[in-house]
């Protein structure tokens, strides 16, 4: 079907009757009433009761030499009984000033393999690009405007690397976020006195995300500093460790744990595609030898490696 406009779209589907069981919309910026939530729960109710797989893409995007943000106008939120029931969330995607909201079927996520799901608290935020430093205090200003809407529970940065100083002001920002995914850091950025000073403890003490995974790790350095942002981290997942032996780097991370006396942090999970169980055999003889843990489970599942302890 052609693009039509949601009140023709509306008109369309009451006639028809159609009561389609699988539906999806790529939206145009120029007609809002797509965005309408409450009138989607109606028209769905009332004439779509068989619908199963709904899909809506709202693109927007944004001139930042405008100067202004009135153009910017986030969508309400998708958070009645109605969408939860359905398992349908709300997502947005910011690739610099171009914008998508989606509403989708949930699909299970990185960070749901030891807990519990709660749609209520799934918003996504996904960071594909950010704009130059010209332009980002317009981009905070839009950030501030979503959050007027909207609360954002997931943040993941898809940018290939990010410098620590605008990680720690969108974790800062972003005060509701339970997890954090992210791709690689600078490890040119890291100066431990900046990482050390009051600010940064100030900022940390406010940042309550508790899961939090790094596709790629250059240094070690990174990983502290992700636990020194992160203090209530209960769940850190690593892909790639760079050329360090994961003995050495597991041995490091507990040995951290244990001198900070880390009460917060007791999952880890690593990449391993070849993890075999004579591995898994020597990294329990580590922690043992080395009492680094006392009570820990450690297992090898679909190419990654887990350790948990109490």
């Amino acid at each position: 079907m052609d693009y039509i406009r949601f009140d023709e779209f509306e008109k369309f589907i009451m006639k028809t009757k159609c009561n389609l069981k699988d539906l999806h919309i790529n939206a145009l910026s120029e007609d809002r009433d797509y965005l309408d939530s409450n009138r989607w729960e109606k028209l769905i109710c009332n004439y779509l009761i068989e619908l199963k797989e709904f899909y809506l893409e709202y693109r927007q995007a944004i001139d930042p030499e405008s100067g202004s943000i009135t153009d910017f106008k986030p969508p309400d939120q998708c958070n009645s009984l109605f969408w939860l029931e359905k398992k349908w969330t709300f997502e947005v995607e910011m690739d610099s000033f171009n914008y998508v909201y989606s509403i989708c079927s949930y699909k299970k996520r990185w960070y749901d393999v030891n807990s519990s799901i709660e749609l209520s608290k799934s918003t996504r935020l996904t960071l594909v690009d950010l704009p130059d430093d010209d332009h980002m205090m317009v981009f905070h200003l839009i950030i501030r405007d979503l959050l007027l809407v909207t609360q954002i529970y997931h943040l993941e940065i898809t940018k290939e690397t990010i410098c620590f100083n605008i990680l720690i002001k969108l974790t800062y920002k972003l005060s509701s976020l339970d997890s954090l995914k992210i791709t690689s850091l600078i490890q040119s950025q890291f100066e431990y006195p900046s990482i050390k000073d009051k600010n940064f403890h100030f900022v940390s003490k406010k940042i309550n995300i508790t899961k939090v995974y790094l596709e790629k790790m250059s240094a070690i350095d990174e990983i502290y500093f992700l636990m020194r942002l992160c203090p209530r981290m209960t769940h850190l997942k690593v892909d790639f460790i760079n050329d360090m032996d994961i003995e050495l780097f597991i041995r490091n991370i507990l040995k951290k744990i244990n001198k900070d006396r880390n009460q917060y942090l007791r999952s880890l999970c690593i990449r391993k595609p070849t993890a075999s169980d004579e591995i898994i055999q020597k990294l329990e003889e580590m922690i043992y030898q080395g009492q680094l843990l006392n009570h820990f489970t450690i297992t090898s599942v679909d190419d990654n490696i887990y350790l948990q302890w109490k």
